[in-house]
């Protein structure tokens, strides 16, 4: 009996990278939690569950920021996929490869109707500041910039494909965007 093994060293570090990124999150997540858990708190959970996690939600705003980013998620993702058939897999601009482009595009337009979307509902801002956006656009752009090295890994090295490979970069990026932009652009 004879057993062959194909290694395919891309794959395998694309796996590793998309492992220790999930890692990271995930440790940031704990720490958070941790900060903020009291003993009072962990009581009302054992006691009142859904109640305890709705309040915690509310406070929080992050229930209305996750319907939103999920809105933005889902207008990224209606752009983006049409836009890979357009821009077809033998394209290169700017000598990048064809999935990265139509991403790019799909968040911008994600981006901007998130920014409405939060500044009337998430978080209330009824004033106009016109550092807001600025703030908003600039978090953005380090993070669709963070999401593209990720799509970029699990494309190239992971041999996922761009569409899943998009949406695993757009949620890993999720939290992080949802804590600066709560504390930098709508601190009150």
């Amino acid at each position: 009996m004879h057993f062959t093994f194909n290694i395919d060293l891309g794959q395998i570090v694309g796996s590793v990278i998309t492992a220790v990124v999930t890692l990271l999150v995930s440790h940031s997540i704990v720490n958070t939690l941790k900060k903020r858990i009291s003993s009072n708190m962990i009581a009302a959970l054992l006691k009142h569950p859904r109640t305890t996690i709705k309040e915690i939600l509310v406070k929080h705003r992050i229930l209305e920021f996750m319907l939103v980013g999920g809105i933005g998620y889902s207008i990224n993702m209606a752009i983006y996929y049409p836009l890979t058939l357009v821009f077809k897999s033998d394209v290169l601009i700017l000598g990048q490869h064809f999935y990265l482009s139509p991403f790019l595009i799909s968040s911008c337009v994600a981006i901007t109707s998130n920014y409405f979307m939060n500044k009337a509902w998430t978080f209330k801002d009824k004033d106009t500041q016109k550092q807001s956006y600025l703030r908003y656009l600039s978090t953005y752009i380090v993070t669709v910039i963070a999401e593209i090295v990720l799509l970029w890994l699990m494309v190239d090295f992971g041999h996922l494909q761009p569409s899943l490979a998009a949406a695993i970069a757009i949620l890993i990026m999720f939290l992080s965007r949802y804590t600066v932009v709560k504390r930098w652009v709508w601190h009150k």
